[in-house]
């Protein structure tokens, strides 16, 4: 069983990288696995992170970068071929432009 965990940052800073993890989790099975979400402000502080850059996945305690955690999840096709490039976190450079 492993415990996924993710952190969002507060509602009204969530964007759409926010919402790919999200869904991301959506698709393991919850029988077998502990998957949750906590949301600054509600679930934690700042203070309670550090450092880290929100959002973020921990997989059983250790946090995992966007890619690591498509590579464990089995999918490869949400790192090959996004719907966007990420330049910075918020900005986003669309392959359609």
């Amino acid at each position: 069983m492993d415990s996924y965990k993710l952190y969002l940052p507060t509602e009204r800073e969530q964007d759409v990288y926010c919402d790919r993890y999200r869904h991301m989790l959506d698709t393991i099975d919850r029988v077998e696995n502990e998957v949750r979400i906590y949301i600054c402000g509600l679930d934690f502080t700042y203070k309670d992170i550090g450092e880290t850059p929100l959002p973020f996945v921990t997989l059983n305690g250790k946090v995992k970068s966007y890619e690591n955690i498509c590579k464990h999840l089995e999918l490869p096709h949400l790192i090959n071929k996004p719907n966007y490039l990420v330049k910075e976190e918020g900005t986003y450079n669309s392959e359609f432009n």
